[in-house]
C-alpha cells in the first residue's frame, strides 16, 4: 500500500479475508471466517485510494463493527477514530452527509479536542455540515453556522492553515440563503430588518475569511473568485432594497467585486466560470 500498489493490495487483502483464521479440523464444515478488523480497515483504505467509495464504506463499516470485539491490540495499524474518519470522508464523497456527520461526531467523542487527529476530523465534520446545508437549501443556515463555528475553532488552533479560511468563507456566504422577508405571511418590517442585519453580518464575515485565504495564498484564483461572488451578493438587488444609506457602499462593493473577479481571470484565464463571474 505504501508503494501505491492499491489494486494489488486489494487482491491480497481479499485473499486474507477468505483465509480461515484457524486450521479446519478433519470433517469439519468450514464457516465464513471472522477477519481481523485491521484487515477490513486496510481494505477500505485501498478502496478509497482507488476511488471505489461505496466499497470503502462497506468495508470500513465492517471494520468498525468488528473493532470492539477485537482483543489483540498490540499491533494496531489504525485506531477506531481513525477508521471512522476514513469512513466519514468516503460517506461525504458519495453524498451521505448525515452519515458523515455522525461518523465524525462519534470519532471526536473518543479523542482529546487538542489532538492533531481531532483537528483533521473537525475539518471533515465542517465540510459535511456545509454540504448538508447546501442540500437543505434555504433551511440549511444552521448547518452553515455550525460549520463556521467549528472552522473558527480550528483556525485558532492552526492559524497557518491554508484551506480553513476559504471553507469559513463558504459557510458564511451560504448563510445568506436565510430569507430576508417571509413569503408565507405579511411582512414584518422589524423582523425583515433583523434578517437583513443577520445576512449582512454573515456575508461580511465571509468576505473577511476569503481575504484571509487570499493573504495566505495570493495566487489561488479560486479564492479571488469566491471573494468576487461574495461581494456581488453584498451588492445584490435584494440587499440594496434594504439599504437606507447612500450608494457609496454599493459602489465600493461593486468595484471590489470587479477587482477580485479580474484577479481570478488573470490568474486562470482558461476557467470559464471565472469569466461568468466577471460578466455577472
Amino acid at each position: 500500500q505504501q508503494r501505491g500498489l492499491h489494486s494489488e493490495a486489494v487482491v491480497s487483502l481479499q485473499q486474507a479475508l477468505r483465509t480461515p483464521i484457524r486450521p479446519q479440523a478433519a470433517g469439519e464444515v468450514p464457516d465464513h471466517p471472522t477477519a481481523p478488523w485491521h484487515t477490513w480497515s486496510m481494505l477500505g483504505a485501498s478502496y478509497s485510494k482507488l476511488g471505489k467509495h461505496v466499497a470503502a464504506i462497506k468495508t470500513l463499516t465492517r471494520a468498525v463493527e468488528l473493532y470492539p470485539s477485537h482483543t489483540n491490540t498490540q499491533q494496531q495499524p489504525l485506531s477506531l477514530p481513525h477508521i471512522k474518519w476514513m469512513l466519514a470522508e468516503n460517506q461525504l464523497l458519495v453524498g451521505q452527509c448525515d452519515e458523515a456527520v455522525q461518523s465524525c461526531e462519534q470519532a471526536l467523542s473518543a479523542l482529546e479536542p487538542s489532538s492533531p487527529l481531532a483537528t483533521v476530523i473537525t475539518v471533515v465534520l465542517a465540510q459535511a455540515l456545509y454540504e448538508r446545508g447546501v442540500l437543505l437549501d434555504s433551511e440549511g443556515h444552521s448547518s452553515f453556522r455550525k460549520c463556521a463555528e467549528l472552522l473558527n475553532s480550528v483556525q485558532q488552533r492552526c492559524p497557518t492553515s491554508t484551506c480553513v479560511p476559504s471553507l469559513i468563507g463558504h459557510a458564511f456566504t451560504h448563510s445568506h440563503m436565510l430569507p430576508i422577508t417571509s413569503l408565507a405571511k405579511p411582512s414584518d418590517p422589524q423582523q425583515d430588518e433583523m434578517r437583513y442585519q443577520e445576512r449582512l453580518k454573515q456575508l461580511r464575515n465571509g468576505s473577511r475569511s476569503y481575504q484571509r485565504a487570499i493573504h495566505q495564498s495570493p495566487f489561488q484564483a479560486q479564492h479571488w473568485n469566491d471573494l468576487a461572488v461574495n461581494l456581488s451578493l453584498l451588492n445584490s438587488p435584494v440587499m440594496q432594497l434594504q439599504q437606507t444609506s447612500d450608494t457609496n457602499v454599493s459602489d465600493t462593493h461593486r468595484n471590489a467585486a470587479m477587482s477580485a473577479s479580474h484577479s481570478a481571470v488573470t490568474l486562470s484565464p482558461n476557467n470559464s466560470a471565472y469569466w461568468i463571474t466577471l460578466g455577472v
